[in-house]
């Protein structure tokens, strides 16, 4: 057996911040990275009665919504899924707006980043959906459409009471292949059951707003909420921070720690995208593998949409040299804006054979250079070998900078 404190070693963290809204009448993304809650205590007690095999099952989602906005007919994106145009379909855009498409076409990326709506006055999408959280996820394409100039793109976005993006210029913030996508966490009520999505120009003359594709999806309703509110540990205070269900949430941050980026299709039921941790990650550190046949064993407070398998399966360490470690930190450094709160959620599955017992492993855990765990135990949480498990924490970043 390992002594105590005999590596500072994290299984598989991955580091998620998310934004989002405290008060509905604030009007405005609460960069909270917080997550809320609300009701699904049927949802819950469905949960503590199943079975440990349905634990590992993908998720079923209720709703699931590709919209190639601007465009007709069907098609399908270049990771096989399904999408269908919004021209003559029931969640074509009021009041009435264009569609656009590329001014070169050889600069197109795929479905749905071909084509576009806009429009240089607000429009509105409806989606009727059931009631609980949903993913909204919008992609952009920011580049030169017919009549269009990518670069006098300025607008926001809202659903309901909730701004998801403010003077919002894809031109700028686009990534990669010039694409930009967003993913945000909003809740609808019972008795709406109806999502609300408004693109509203830059009152500029010559702004517009535009969006290339809409994604709504299901989630279960105790991924980020709970039956009853629920606190989570709050970073530098001694009192525990609130999760209610009036909160939207915005993704900052998925990192796959030492492991490869996973795409959408191969996500646990949830399509969300996994980022490698390569350029956040200080500090000399080695990716590790699990050993080969280790099976993760999802449970009932950890069931596997939480995260993919290949999550769990990967992690980083500082070696097993218990002086090397005394004077070395294993440090993500994540930009963010300042002035919000953020809800850090780290991920832990211990894979090494050797370490089953509580106390086996211990490490400490500082978040925006403030310690919050000085005796992190895995095993101690998760009750064995192999068992995932995630903590959540709540930060307020004032000063520059998140570490986590």
């Amino acid at each position: 057996m390992l002594q105590k404190s005999d590596s500072l070693y994290l299984p598989t963290v991955i580091v998620s911040l998310l934004h989002g809204q405290m008060n509905p009448k604030q009007r405005c993304l609460f960069r909270l990275s917080i997550l809320t809650i609300y009701c699904f205590s049927f949802f819950f007690h469905h949960w503590t009665l199943v079975s440990a095999s349905n634990a590992s099952a993908p998720y079923p989602p209720t709703d699931e919504i590709l919209l190639d906005t601007g465009s007709s007919g069907n098609s399908t994106g270049d990771d096989g899924r399904p999408w269908s145009g919004d021209n003559g379909s029931k969640f074509a855009p009021s009041p009435q707006s264009k569609e656009a498409t590329l001014a070169d076409p050889r600069s197109a990326i795929g479905v749905p980043y071909s084509t576009a709506r806009f429009s240089r006055s607000r429009f509105t999408y409806t989606f009727p959906v059931t009631d609980g959280p949903k993913f909204v996820r919008l992609y952009f394409y920011p580049t030169s459409y017919s009549e269009l100039e990518g670069s006098k793109a300025l607008f926001s976005v809202s659903s309901g009471p909730y701004t998801l993006l403010a003077n919002f210029s894809g031109y700028l913030t686009a990534e990669g292949p010039n694409n930009a996508s967003r993913e945000f966490c909003i809740n609808v009520k019972k008795e709406d059951q109806v999502l609300h999505v408004t693109f509203t120009p830059s009152s500029s003359n010559d702004s517009y707003a535009f969006v290339n594709g809409i994604e709504i999806f299901s989630m279960p309703l105790n991924l980020y909420y709970a039956a009853e509110d629920r606190e989570v540990p709050y970073v530098g205070q001694t009192t525990n921070y609130p999760i209610e269900s009036s909160t939207a949430l915005e993704t900052v941050y998925r990192l796959n720690v030492g492991g490869p980026s996973i795409k959408a299709t191969d996500d646990s039921g949830l399509f969300r995208v996994w980022s490698i941790d390569d350029d956040y990650v200080k500090g000399e550190s080695a990716p590790n593998l699990s050993p080969p046949g280790v099976r993760i064993k999802y449970t009932q407070d950890t069931p596997a949409y939480v995260a993919p398998q290949e999550v769990y399966l990967t992690s980083r360490s500082l070696g097993r040299n218990r002086v090397r470690n005394r004077q070395n930190n294993l440090t993500w450094i994540l930009p963010v804006d300042l002035g919000f709160m953020y809800l850090v959620r780290l991920h832990f599955c211990e894979t090494n054979p050797k370490i089953v017992d509580v106390s086996d492993r211990q490490f400490t855990i500082y978040i925006d250079r403030q310690m919050v765990d000085n005796a992190f135990d895995v095993i101690a949480l998760s009750k064995g070998n192999s068992i995932p498990v995630f903590k959540d924490y709540a930060v307020r970043i004032e000063s520059t900078g998140s570490k986590c």
